[in-house]
């Protein structure tokens, strides 16, 4: 970006003429960046700035609250919505970083005051890229700008690009036509290291974000390591990979998005970061309700073929994939799932396993359960089936590491031919911790 005199306006430099490289369309792309490791996110915010035309990045971290707060970096409009005098919680403050194209760069923090993290940055987002979008057009700028949102690491990103979405796509039926178009989510990117992501994926411990500067606890949650890593890549329209160039680096590649590809249930692109097209990064379009998709477990399964003979001897489980260091098996069948070995198989569940899937059980044959999870925490929820558009079918989707008998346990879940011919009314009395679980949370005593 080449500059003719000097104003500074929420980190972009603008004057009278300004002469930058710019998205013909004049439409601003926004791209929202996450990560596990603080370094591998820095690392790829600044390949794309570098490689995007008229970009900007705004970087966000979580902070010990404990720094000096009279060194001149809060910013009072971030926190205007909450200057109510409220205390701050959690002792943490936001701060942004906004890296100029002429190599400047602007800090600036927030305590977080009344609200959850995901609330104050979301709000902040949308407010800087109109901003920083509304100044660069009244400076003579009428070409679209490229903003490179990276967000804390292990922080989700689809409730913010929900949010910004909704703000874009309003500003959008208010525009008149003239004023500058409204901004467009281009892309989810996560970026993970190749060597990093197994022992990430299977992780078990908690997760946990620390202050790099003063290495205090500052954001961590009941979640595993495990499930964070795979929160942010089932989110994600584009992986971007980090590792050691090789002769076999394409290996590495194909490895990777193999791996992902199992996790999320889905293809994925994954792709170098040395080797990132950025103009095509940027054209994309990442719509919500495809985004929506990818994240229920309600639409695993959808394309495969479907064992339809509750009497057939052998167990639809298909191996999808084994490579070095994990497996992956799709359990698919009409047949519902036993409750009490269900819950037993939960109770027992101690290797790193991520699953993914829905189930029916003989005890509640008006609902259908929908099951997330990875290593140290599984979640089920209970979905009502009265009008009956829900799946029948019993699709669980499990990844597991190479050696475990996880995978192949969850064929005991299935109801046998015996209990298969079972009258309904035999599984009244049906007694078993999954079973009161559903029964409790219909009364309302509990979920």
């Amino acid at each position: 970006m080449a500059i003719n005199g000097n104003e500074d306006v929420s980190g972009i430099s603008v004057s009278r003429r300004v002469e930058m490289g710019s998205v013909e369309d004049g439409v601003d792309r926004v791209v929202l960046l996450t990560g596990m490791d603080q370094g591998e996110r820095d690392t790829a915010s600044f390949a794309l700035r570098e490689l995007c035309p008229a970009s900007c990045a705004i970087t966000y971290d979580v902070r010990d609250a404990s720094l000096d707060s009279g060194d001149g970096l809060f910013d009072d409009a971030m926190d205007e919505e909450s200057a109510d005098g409220e205390p701050p919680v959690c002792g943490i403050q936001v701060q942004r970083t906004v890296h100029a194209s002429d190599g400047r760069v602007i800090t600036k923090r927030m305590p977080l005051r009344g609200c959850c993290l995901t609330c104050a940055i979301k709000s902040d987002v949308e407010r800087e890229i109109s901003r920083m979008g509304r100044m660069a057009q009244r400076f003579g700028h009428h070409g679209g700008l490229t903003f490179i949102v990276a967000l804390p690491v292990g922080l989700e990103a689809f409730p913010i690009a929900v949010y910004c979405s909704e703000c874009f796509a309003f500003a959008a039926d208010l525009g008149d036509g003239e004023s500058r178009p409204a901004a467009r989510l281009a892309a989810m990117v996560t970026v993970t290291d190749e060597a990093r992501l197994r022992d990430r994926l299977f992780g078990m411990d908690v997760w946990e974000s620390r202050d790099p500067s003063t290495g205090a606890l500052v954001a961590d949650d009941d979640r595993s390591v495990g499930v964070v890593a795979a929160s942010l890549l089932r989110e994600s329209s584009h992986v971007l990979m980090l590792g050691r160039d090789s002769d076999n680096a394409g290996c590495g590649v194909l490895w990777l998005r193999e791996l992902v590809g199992q996790v999320c249930g889905r293809s994925v692109p994954v792709t170098r970061l040395a080797d990132v097209d950025a103009m095509s990064l940027i054209d994309d379009e990442c719509r919500m309700d495809e985004v929506s998709g990818w994240l229920d477990p309600m639409t695993l399964g959808g394309e495969k073929d479907v064992a339809t003979n509750p009497e057939c001897g052998g167990v639809p489980l298909r191996l999808e994939c084994a490579r070095d260091g994990f497996e992956s098996v799709v359990l698919r069948s009409v047949r519902p799932v036993h409750p009490g070995r269900l819950s037993d198989f939960l109770d027992r569940l101690e290797s790193p396993v991520h699953i993914r899937g829905h189930f029916m059980v003989p005890t509640k044959p008006f609902s259908v359960f929908a099951i997330d999870g990875g290593p140290g925490c599984v979640g089920v929820e209970e979905l009502d089936d009265a009008d009956g558009e829900a799946s029948k079918e019993t699709v669980l989707c499990l990844v597991a590491p190479n050696g475990t008998e996880v995978s192949r346990k969850v064929c005991d879940l299935l109801l046998t031919n015996d209990e298969m011919a079972l009258p309904s009314v035999a599984w009244f009395d049906q007694v078993d911790e999954f079973t009161l679980w559903s029964n409790a949370a219909v009364r309302g005593d509990g979920a």
